[in-house]
């Protein structure tokens, strides 16, 4: 069972077609089943901080039969909707109730393997991930996908296998070698191969975060630091002249050249402007009870300021993911789910601070803004976090 679920939550986006989603539901429906029995057998454990999903998926299920009794239809929408508040708890109880395999650093390092080779072999054969991801959304311009549907999809379950080798690291699980592999590898990835602006942007807040809560004695944090920079600087340079036309690299000339233009771009728009839209309409709009489950489609106009632009922005499509969403949704109650994750990854006292800090910001940092709540990857970190060393459990 544990290996099924891990390799659910590993591979998110592989679905071979069956449904035309782009994160399926197999970890979450996984979980459920991996609960229902532990529960039947009366050994599931259940930390007391769960307390605060529940209020906030009781406050969800409400405005979700109060929308309905109004007579707001799209009860498929709503649907959708609710199993975010149940994705990731779920997900993570269960990791944390039947622990992870025998040799998971062995199991994890292969996976990682895979998601690298697979999109090696797109550079050459572009359509290769088609029959096992729902709908691939890239171009030339863009970066690669692997086993994702979009690049910046891919660069984000990059920066989680980055997270979980942190993880192994600490626990002695992983070796040296491994873990410095890994590294270098992830901000190949990240930079070469998804070409992601959004997730390059992420990758060095989490550098930053590295360099601060991990490392432990200030000669070590300028050394790395002043490594970062200088290589960075030099990869930069060599992008801007050699792949100016690539979407990393554009961006980055955009910013360095006329900044105001980014408000131009329409991933900058709706990723910069999620999370004061969300807020605007869910908690200052509506007096801190959000906009509900279902009625998304109010085509609320907000008009913000960025550089000397005036940035106009609808709610047309719903708020783009991330913790953001839950805000729009049932406003302040959110902060109850929030407070849950974040409790979730400070659980487990086996676990350094450092890490735990490190761990805590870099998912507030990757899934706040934007992402999909129904990631089961993310929600396997969460597990693992509050599984912390404890060996009993593998």
């Amino acid at each position: 069972m544990r290996l099924i679920l891990l390799i659910f939550c590993f591979f998110p986006y592989v679905g071979f077609g069956i449904l035309t989603v782009d994160t399926q539901p197999w970890a979450l429906m996984f979980s459920i089943l991996i609960l229902l029995i532990t529960g039947l057998k009366n050994k599931i454990k259940l930390p007391k901080f769960y307390i605060f999903y529940l209020v906030s998926f009781l406050c969800a299920l409400s405005y979700l039969f109060y929308e309905l009794i109004l007579g707001n239809d799209n009860f498929a929408y709503g649907l959708t909707s609710l199993s975010y508040y149940l994705s990731t708890p779920l997900i993570a109880l269960a990791v944390y109730n039947v622990g992870i395999p025998e040799n998971f650093e062995r199991i994890f390092i292969k996976i990682y393997i895979i998601w690298l080779v697979f999109a090696i072999i797109q550079l050459f054969i572009p359509g290769i991930n088609e029959f096992l991801v729902n709908s691939v959304r890239t171009s030339e311009a863009r970066g690669l996908t692997s086993l994702a549907p979009e690049p910046v999809w891919y660069g984000r379950i990059v920066l989680i296998f980055l997270f979980i080798s942190f993880y192994l690291k600490e626990h002695n699980s992983i070796s040296k070698k491994w873990f410095n592999s890994i590294f270098c590898l992830s901000i190949f990835q990240i930079v070469v191969l998804s070409n992601s602006g959004t997730i390059f942007f992420y990758l060095s807040i989490v550098l930053l975060f590295y360099i601060f809560f991990i490392l432990k004695n200030l000669k070590t944090k300028i050394i790395v630091a002043s490594t970062f920079v200088i290589f960075g600087s030099l990869a930069i340079i060599y992008g801007l002249n050699n792949y100016a036309d690539k979407r990393l690299f554009s961006l980055i000339d955009i910013a360095m050249v006329n900044p105001e233009k980014l408000s131009e771009y329409g991933g900058f728009n709706m990723r910069v402007m999620n999370a004061p839209l969300a807020i605007k309409l869910g908690i200052f709009d509506n007096n801190g009870l959000g906009t509900g489950l279902i009625s998304l489609k109010s085509n609320t106009i907000s008009t913000f300021k960025v550089f000397s632009n005036d940035i106009v922005k609808n709610d047309s499509g719903g708020i783009n993911g991330g913790y953001v969403f839950l805000i729009y949704q049932i406003g302040l109650f959110a902060f109850f789910w929030i407070f849950g994750i974040l409790k979730a990854i400070n659980y487990n006292k086996n676990n350094s601070k450092n890490l735990r800090l490190f761990i805590s910001f870099s998912i507030l940092l990757i899934l706040f803004f934007e992402s999909s709540l129904s990631n089961p990857l993310s929600a396997f970190l969460i597990g693992l976090m509050m599984l912390g060393s404890d060996k009993k459990l593998h």
